[in-house]
Parts: C-alpha cells; sequence; structure tokens
C-alpha cells in the first residue's frame, strides 16, 4: 500500500510542474541543480551552469525581468573594484553579486571585519552606498 501510494504521489508531482518550469527546462537544457522559489511578487530559478550557480526571475506571468549570478571582484567595473580596495581594505568580502535587469547592472557587497558588516550596492555614478535589506523590492 505505501509503494502504491509513493507512486502516485510521484505521478502527481511530475504533473504538477508549472508551464514555466517547463518552458525553462527546455531553454536551459544544460541547467542543473534547478531549484524555483515562489513569492507573492516574483518566481525565482536558481540553477548552475558550467559550475556557475545563476538565478533568473520571473512574474506571475512567466515573464523574465531580472538575473543575479556571484562574482568575483575582478568582474567588477574598475571604479567599484577600485573603491573597495582603498576604502574598505581592513574588511573582506563575504558576499558580491551582480543582478541585471532591463539592460542595466547593480552589483551588492557584503563586507566585514571583526567589528562591522555593511551591505552596500553601486549606485547610478559607479559608486558603493549603504544598503538596507528592508528597503528591497523586487
Amino acid at each position: 500500500m505505501t509503494i502504491g501510494l509513493g507512486a502516485i504521489y510521484a505521478q502527481r508531482s511530475q504533473r504538477s510542474e508549472s508551464p514555466l518550469q517547463t518552458s525553462f527546462k527546455e531553454h536551459l537544457k544544460t541547467a542543473k541543480e534547478i531549484t524555483w522559489t515562489e513569492t507573492k511578487n516574483y518566481k525565482e530559478a536558481t540553477f548552475t551552469i558550467d559550475n556557475r550557480q545563476l538565478s533568473v526571475f520571473f512574474t506571475d506571468d512567466g515573464r523574465p525581468f531580472a538575473a543575479s549570478r556571484n562574482i568575483t571582484t575582478d568582474q567588477l567595473p574598475l571604479a567599484l573594484a577600485g573603491e573597495i580596495k582603498s576604502r574598505y581594505n581592513d574588511y573582506w568580502i563575504t558576499e558580491l553579486f551582480e543582478i541585471s535587469k532591463e539592460g542595466h547592472s547593480e552589483y551588492y557587497i557584503t563586507l566585514e571585519n571583526a567589528d562591522r558588516k555593511k551591505l552596500m550596492k553601486s549606485d547610478d555614478y559607479g559608486q558603493w552606498v549603504s544598503y538596507n535589506l528592508e528597503n528591497v523590492k523586487m
């Protein structure tokens, strides 16, 4: 009896895949480790391609509106990388990622030292500004 219920659950899970998930798999065939997160404002697919973790954000009707990827400091624009080296050399980087939205990239960084933790984002002028997680809107 348990085996039969497991098979029914597996079939129901396969059938419950959304059209967005099916389309995603068809278009990004090399994507691995795909996970989906759904909030009231968007759906997010996180996956790996060529050993890089990426995320794509979708509207409720399935249109992609943003993408993000983890990056290294040598992938930052020169002005942003230079500011980190000159102003924050007593911190280490614990997180760094790029979000591309509507053809524009924004960069987010978390810096820490023994006493402080800073979350910052790039502004339109190529500088770092303090950032508050409570202001995040997608």
